[in-house]
């Protein structure tokens, strides 16, 4: 009977029985090189604007960001249609 208890307490083992599902270090070092470069480029942006807005004042800094996005949206808008072909 003592051997039964302890054939049935290795069978139930849950280290054995059931897989691990974690997602690696590598995941999670991608996904914090990732916040990283995320985050340095938000501050980066709000420095620029705040120095745009400082310098030429709020309606010069909003033309020249506002012609800067468009540029943007310009040249993927072109890479995009060149790539649908």
């Amino acid at each position: 009977m003592a051997g039964d208890l302890v054939q049935a307490f290795r069978v139930s083992s849950p280290s054995k029985q059931y897989k691990d599902d974690s997602l690696g270090a590598g995941f999670w070092l991608a996904l914090a090189g990732g916040v990283l470069v995320v985050s340095i480029a938000g501050v980066a942006i709000v420095l620029l604007v705040g120095w745009a807005w400082y310098t030429w004042g709020l309606l010069a800094a909003l033309v020249v960001i506002g012609a800067v996005g468009i540029g943007a949206a310009y040249v993927a808008d072109r890479r995009a249609t060149r790539g649908a072909s």
